[in-house]
């Protein structure tokens, strides 16, 4: 069950890459739901942040829309952090053959 949070007044329109938007939304929420225990609880929060990005004054914006994910699935094995950012790579081979999947999530965020 994803249980949505929105911390703020979103504004009516703002600027973005909908495909990828969507489809970085979709595979988290869609990993996060799929590794969770039957019947868990999946958070989904939608908040403002102050943008702390260092990009040039004429592309930044003072604040930025925040997307976070929670599960409460048996988490990931420390030694596995720095491989799961790696295209195609998943934590441990028995997520893969219990769960399926490409690892494609952790590159697109």
């Amino acid at each position: 069950r994803i249980v949505p949070s929105f911390g703020c007044t979103l504004p009516p329109m703002m600027e973005t890459d909908g495909r990828r938007l969507q489809q970085i939304l979709y595979n988290l929420l869609g990993n996060a739901c799929k590794f969770s225990k039957m019947g868990g609880i999946v958070e989904f929060n939608v908040s403002i942040e102050r943008n702390q990005a260092a990009l040039p004054r004429d592309q930044q914006s003072s604040h930025v829309i925040s997307f976070s994910v929670k599960d409460y699935g048996k988490g990931i094995d420390e030694k596995d952090f720095e491989s799961i950012f790696q295209p195609f790579n998943q934590a441990g081979k028995e997520t893969s053959s219990v769960y399926g999947g490409t690892g494609l999530v952790s590159t697109n965020t």
